[in-house]
């Protein structure tokens, strides 16, 4: 059973950056933001790239309400797993439903200079974590 601080590490992990080019910038390496959301789509937990941010002109407010964005479509489709969603053309997000007694949601914020692949296999590692680490919940 994962605690607090525990959920938050492996959310700070996910923020790692990619390899990437010479010239390329951290949009084009990191997530901007993670959240783990609660069956109800209220932030449990969010970590942000503060320099990414910065660097993006996005708070950190304004991730958590596209997060509810992404809520939103999961609750719309509740067959899908996962879903990807483009917010306006400079940012995107990507949310996974983790597989608890009571479904958490999972959204990964980024750029649209971010790779996706790169952000699906980041969603697709922290889900299966959180899914484990929340066995019971």
């Amino acid at each position: 059973m994962l605690q607090s601080k525990q959920i938050s590490k492996v959310l700070t992990q996910g923020l790692q950056e990619v390899p990437a080019g010479y010239e390329s910038t951290v949009l084009e390496r990191s997530p901007l933001g993670i959240s783990l959301l609660s069956p109800e789509g209220h932030p449990l937990a969010t970590v942000t790239n503060e320099s990414a941010l910065k660097q993006a002109e996005i708070s950190a407010d304004s991730l958590r309400v596209h997060g509810l964005i992404g809520y939103q479509h999961m609750e719309q489709h509740p067959d899908q797993s996962w879903a990807l969603c483009e917010i306006d053309p400079r940012l995107q997000l990507m949310v996974s439903r983790v597989a608890t007694a009571q479904p958490r949601y999972l959204v990964v914020y980024y750029h649209s200079g971010f790779p996706r692949a790169a952000a699906k296999l980041k969603l697709d590692n922290m889900t299966q974590v959180l899914a484990k680490g929340l066995e019971g919940y």
